[in-house]
């Protein structure tokens, strides 16, 4: 008979269940076992994975963490992109008030 200790799953991470779907398939590629457990609230979700593996779940989550830091988003606006497009809306005020004026 199977040890009832290695059936069971501890939480490491409870959030919307959106970001704990994306979670569980970064764990699972990373060859973790991964479960969904319910939360206490609705849409909200646990990543539970087997008491060996909490380790080197925390460390693919916190690496996770320092590329999301260390990446900006696709499409998310870099600081030299805000002041490029600030600096093209005030160009256009200009020409549209010295166009006006002349």
């Amino acid at each position: 008979m199977s040890d009832p200790r290695d059936d069971m799953f501890v939480p490491v991470w409870e959030g919307p269940f959106v970001e704990a779907e994306r979670l569980m398939r970064r764990l699972e590629s990373a060859h973790i076992p991964v479960d969904l457990g319910e939360a206490l609230e609705a849409g909200r979700a646990r990543v539970e994975v087997p008491p060996g593996y909490v380790e080197e779940a925390l460390e693919v989550m916190e690496s996770e963490d320092r590329v999301e830091l260390s990446m900006p988003m696709i499409g998310s606006p870099t600081p030299g992109w805000t002041v490029f497009r600030v600096a093209v809306v005030i160009v256009v005020v200009v020409v549209l008030v010295l166009a006006l004026v002349l």
